[in-house]
C-alpha cells in the first residue's frame, strides 16, 4: 500500500503497470478502489492459470496513513497494509528525503527547491546523478552520504572492505568532509577515522538536542553547524534502528563519554533535551524522575517518562528493569493520589463493594503487588530504591486510613456483613450444581489468593471461556484450616470451632478438619470415584497423557496450591516479591490443560489474603492483651480476655461469625502483629485478608494452534555476564498471527531440571500471566532474569507452549558472572 498524502508520485503510476502487478488506484474513488482491491486480493493465491493468479497487489492511496490505531481503524486499506508493506508512511520515503538520496550531489539545490517552493518528480528527475564517490560505492556498495556512514560505523570488517580499495578511505573522507561538516585532516587510519567521525556525529547531536546548547566545556570540540542538522540527525537515527549500528553506536559512545569526561562537563544537574545521546544523559534523566517522585510532583515525573521511553540505552535489560520498575512506581503513587481523595462509605458492606468494584480499591493492592515485583526483578535497583521507599510509605499511610475506617465498622456492626457473599456458600453455590448437572468440574483451592490476584486471574484466562468473579467475605480467623474449611461442601451454617489437643481447630458439620488429609477424606467419602485431588505442581510437571490417565473417569478435580503462602512465609522477602505473582500464570497453565481433557467448570477459591508490606515498622509489634488465649496467631487471638491492650481490638467471638471454642476474638489493629520480623501475614481482619475472590470459568476446550509456528531464542553472545539477560525472540508462523509462550531459564536439560529465570517486565509481557505475547514476523526483545545466586556452568533457556508444555525452542548459555 503506497501512500502519498503530497500527490507527488501519481503521475509515475501508468509507468507502474506490469503483467506480473495488480495495480489498484484510489485516486478517483476510494469505495471503488476497495472493491478492487479485495477482488484482486481474493485472487492471489489461487491456482495458476486463473486470472489474476500469483501477482502482486500495488494500491496507490492518495492520503496520509492514519498515525494512531483509531485513525487506521477507519483506513479502508489499512487491512492491506497489515498484510502486506507499506511505502510513504515515514519521512525517510518522501520525496525531499528521497530525492535527497538518490542525489547527493544535489542535497543542497534539492534542499532550496523544497524550501522556495514544490518541485516536481519531473524536475527532479531532470537533476544529472554524479557519482562522486566510485571507490566508496565499491567497497561499501553505496556513496549516498547517510548510507555510507552509517553502513561503515555499523559493520565490524569496514577497515578491511576499505583496504581492499585502494583511495576509497580517502573518499569516506571527503564525503564526511562535503555532507556532514566534520574538519579535513589528513588521510587518517580506518580506526581514527571512523572515532573522529562518532564524535562528530555525537556530539554535534549533544548540541542540537541541548536546550542551551554544548556547555563551554565542550564549545571547542568540532560539532556541525545548522546546514548539517539534518544529514547529522538523520545519521544518529539511523545508527540506533539496526542491531548492528545499535551495537557499534553503544560502543562509540561509551568511548566518546569517557575521552571528553562527560559527567563532569555537563555537571551533576544537566539539562536534558528529547534524545539521549549518551548514557550519562539517559541516567541521569531516570535521577530527575526519582527527584520529582520525592517532591511529590508526580506529572514531572510522568512527562521525564514519557521523555526516556525511546532511549537507545534502554534497550540493555538492565536498565530497561529500572524504568519500569520506576513506571510501576509511579502508576501506584498516581493511583495512591486517586484512592486518597475517595469519600468511603462507613458501613461495612459498603466498604467491602467499594473495595471489589470495577474501578475499587483493590487495585492499590494489584499496583502494590506490581512496583514490588518490578523492583525485584532489578539486578541493582538503588537508583530507584527511593522511588520504591516513596511506594511504601504511601502504601502504608493510604491502606491504614482504609483499614482503620474497616476495623471500626466491623467493630460496631460485626463480621461478616449481610447481603455479601459468604465464603461458606462457594461450594454449594458454585461446584455442586456444576456436579449434579455431571459437568467436569476442577475446584482449584488456592492458598492466600487474594482478591486483587484474582481479578489478574481473570484476565489471564479471558480466552478460556465465559468468566466471572464475585467477592466472598471470610470466616474468621483468616489461617488455612479454617479458610479451607469453609470451602468445603456443606459448611454454610455447620462450619464450627472445636478444641483438640490444645488447639482449636475446624469442623463442619461436627467432623473436626485440622489439616489437608481430613478434607481430602471428607470429599472421597462423598464423592468417591468421582474425585481426585491433586496438586498445581503434579498437574503443570506431569504430561498431558500421564495427566488424563491419573485422573481417570473422574469428573471432580480438586487442584491445590499452597505456592503464594510458601513463597510468602519463605526465608526471603525478595524471592517472595519475584516469585509470588507467577502463580497466577501457573494457574493459567493448569487451567488450559485440564479444559483440553474435556473440563467444562473451572471454580477457583481462596482460603484467605494475606498484606505483603516488606519493611516491617518500629512500633509495628503489639502485645497481647492479658487472658486466657487458646489459639494464638500472629494477628488473632482466640480464647477469653481479661483485658484490653493497646493496639488490639478485642471483639465478641459471636459477633465475628465465630461459632464454638472461644468467648473472644483479639486481633491487632491496622497492620500490626503479634509477632516480630513479619513482612507477609494474614490471620487478621483487613480487606487484603478477609475479602476473597471466586472466579468461575465456562470454559471451551483450547483451540489447538494452525501448526507451522517455529520459535526461536537467540542472544548476541554464548554466554552471559549478568543476571539480566537481553535476549530475542523470534515466531514465524505460516497462519498465526501470534503465539504465546513461557521463557524461562533452567540449570539443566533434562525434564527434572531446577527454574532459575523467567521473563522480565517488558512490552510484549502479559503482565497478569507472565507469558511472551509474540508476533508472526517480529523479533521481539526479551529481558530474562537469572537468580543472582545462581553458580552452575550454564543455563537453558526455553520457550514454552503454556498449554501443553512443550518446548519448542532451547538456547544454552555459559554462566560468565564470576569471569
Amino acid at each position: 500500500v503506497w501512500y502519498d498524502a503530497e500527490h507527488v508520485f501519481k503521475t509515475l503510476l501508468a509507468r507502474l503497470a506490469r503483467p506480473d502487478r495488480v495495480l489498484v488506484s484510489a485516486g478517483e474513488s476510494l469505495l471503488r478502489a476497495r472493491r478492487e482491491a479485495d477482488a484482486a486480493y481474493r485472487r492471489l493465491d489461487e491456482a495458476d492459470g486463473v486470472n489474476g493468479a500469483r501477482r502482486n497487489l500495488l494500491v496507490y492511496v492518495p492520503v496520509a496513513r492514519g498515525r494512531t490505531p483509531e485513525e487506521q481503524q477507519v483506513d479502508p486499506f489499512e487491512a492491506f497494509a497489515r498484510c502486506g508493506a507499506v511505502f510513504g508512511d515515514h519521512e525517510g520515503e518522501r520525496l525531499a528525503s528521497l530525492a535527497q538520496q538518490a542525489l547527493p550531489d544535489h542535497a543542497a539545490e534539492i534542499a532550496r527547491l523544497f524550501r522556495e517552493g514544490r518541485p516536481t518528480l519531473e524536475l527532479l528527475d531532470a537533476l544529472p546523478p554524479e557519482a562522486r564517490f566510485p571507490l566508496v560505492r565499491q567497497a561499501l556498495g553505496t556513496d549516498a552520504p547517510v548510507e555510507t556512514v552509517v553502513a561503515a560505523l555499523s559493520w565490524p570488517d569496514t577497515g578491511e572492505r576499505l583496504a581492499q580499495v585502494p583511495a576509497a578511505l580517502g573518499e569516506l573522507a571527503r564525503i564526511a568532509e562535503r555532507e556532514l561538516g566534520l574538519p579535513a585532516r589528513a588521510t587518517d587510519s580506518w580506526p581514527a577515522l571512523r572515532d573522529r567521525i562518532a564524535q562528530y556525529l555525537l556530539v554535534s547531536e549533544l548540541a542540537f538536542d541541548l536546550p542551551s546548547g554544548l556547555p563551554d566545556s565542550l564549545a571547542t570540540v568540532a560539532h556541525a553547524g545548522e546546514i548539517h542538522r539534518q544529514r547529522v540527525l538523520e545519521c544518529c537515527d539511523r545508527l540506533r534502528e539496526s542491531d548492528a549500528g545499535r551495537d557499534a553506536y553503544v560502543e562509540l559512545a561509551r568511548r566518546v563519554e569517557r575521552d571528553l569526561r562527560l559527567p563532569g562537563a555537563l555537571g551533576p544537574a544537566p539539562q536534558l533535551g528529547s534524545r539521549d545521546t549518551f548514557s550519562w544523559q539517559e541516567r541521569q534523566r531516570l535521577s530527575m524522575v526519582v527527584e520529582r517522585v520525592k517532591a511529590g510532583d508526580l506529572a514531572a515525573a510522568r512527562a521525564l517518562l514519557a521523555e526516556g521511553e525511546r532511549s537507545v540505552w534502554r534497550r540493555e535489560a538492565e536498565r530497561d528493569a529500572l524504568w519500569r520498575a520506576a513506571q510501576h512506581g509511579l502508576a501506584f503513587l498516581e493511583l495512591a493520589r486517586e484512592v486518597e481523595g475517595r469519600a468511603l462509605p462507613q458501613k461495612v458492606r459498603g466498604l467491602v463493594e467499594a473495595y471489589v468494584a470495577a474501578d475499587g480499591v483493590w487495585r492499590l493492592d494489584r499496583a502494590q503487588r506490581r512496583y514490588e515485583h518490578a523492583a525485584a526483578l532489578c539486578a541493582q535497583d538503588d537508583e530507584i530504591e527511593p522511588v520504591i521507599q516513596v511506594c511504601r510509605e504511601r502504601y502504608r499511610a493510604v491502606a491504614e486510613r482504609i483499614q482503620g475506617q474497616f476495623q471500626d465498622a466491623v467493630k460496631a456492626e460485626g463480621w461478616p456483613p449481610e447481603g455479601v457473599r459468604r465464603q461458606t456458600q462457594t461450594f454449594d453455590r458454585y461446584v455442586d450444581p456444576e456436579l449434579k448437572e455431571r459437568r467436569k468440574t476442577a475446584y482449584f483451592l488456592v492458598d492466600s489468593l487474594r482478591y486483587e490476584m484474582g481479578r489478574d486471574l481473570v484476565d489471564a484466562l479471558q480466552d478460556l471461556g465465559a468468566m466471572a468473579i464475585e467477592a466472598a467475605t471470610s470466616v474468621l480467623p483468616t489461617t488455612t484450616p479454617c479458610g479451607m474449611a469453609a470451602l468445603l461442601p456443606g459448611a454454610d451454617g455447620a462450619l464450627t470451632l472445636v478444641e483438640q489437643r490444645g488447639d482449636l481447630v475446624p469442623a463442619v458439620g461436627g467432623t473436626p478438619l485440622p489439616g489437608v488429609n481430613e478434607r481430602k477424606a471428607l470429599l472421597a467419602e462423598r464423592f468417591g470415584d468421582r474425585f481426585f485431588d491433586t496438586t498445581l505442581g503434579d498437574v503443570l510437571s506431569w504430561s498431558q497423557q500421564r495427566l488424563g490417565s491419573r485422573i481417570g473417569t473422574a469428573d471432580f478435580v480438586v487442584v491445590r496450591t499452597q505456592d503464594i503462602d510458601a513463597f510468602g512465609e519463605g526465608f526471603s522477602s525478595y524471592q517472595a516479591r519475584k516469585i509470588m505473582s507467577e502463580v497466577i500464570g501457573d494457574l493459567r497453565q493448569a487451567a488450559m490443560r485440564l479444559a483440553s481433557l474435556g473440563f467444562q467448570t473451572l471454580v477457583f477459591a481462596s482460603d484467605h489474603g494475606h498484606v505483603f508490606v516488606p519493611e516491617a515498622l518500629a512500633g509495628e509489634v503489639v502485645s497481647p492483651p492479658a487472658g486466657e488465649w487458646i489459639a494464638k496467631k500472629r494477628r488473632s487471638l482466640l480464647g477469653r480476655a481479661q483485658a484490653s491492650a493497646p493496639g488490639v481490638l478485642v471483639l465478641r467471638a459471636h459477633d465475628m461469625g465465630i461459632v464454638g471454642g472461644a468467648d473472644d476474638f483479639a486481633v491487632a489493629s491496622g497492620f500490626k502483629t503479634f509477632q516480630a520480623g513479619t513482612e507477609y501475614f494474614h490471620e487478621g481482619l483487613s480487606l487484603q485478608e478477609c475479602v476473597l475472590p471466586v472466579v468461575v470459568v465456562r470454559a471451551h476446550k483450547p483451540q489447538a494452534t494452525a501448526g507451522g509456528e517455529q520459535v526461536t531464542i537467540s542472544y548476541r553472545r554464548d554466554r552471559f555476564t549478568s543476571s539480566m539477560v537481553g535476549l530475542k525472540v523470534l515466531l514465524t508462523a505460516m497462519f498465526a498471527d501470534s503465539l504465546r509462550v513461557r521463557v524461562e531459564a533452567f540449570d539443566g536439560t533434562g525434564p527434572k531440571a531446577r527454574a532459575l529465570g523467567q521473563a522480565g517486565d517488558c512490552d510484549a509481557r502479559d503482565p497478569a500471566t507472565g507469558e511472551i505475547v509474540l508476533r508472526s514476523g517480529e523479533e521481539t526483545q526479551v529481558p530474562l532474569v537469572i537468580d543472582p545466586d545462581f553458580a552452575g556452568r550454564q543455563v537453558e533457556v526455553r520457550a514454552i507452549d503454556p498449554r501443553t508444555g512443550a518446548m519448542l525452542h532451547r538456547l544454552t548459555l555459559k554462566n560468565a558472572r564470576l569471569d
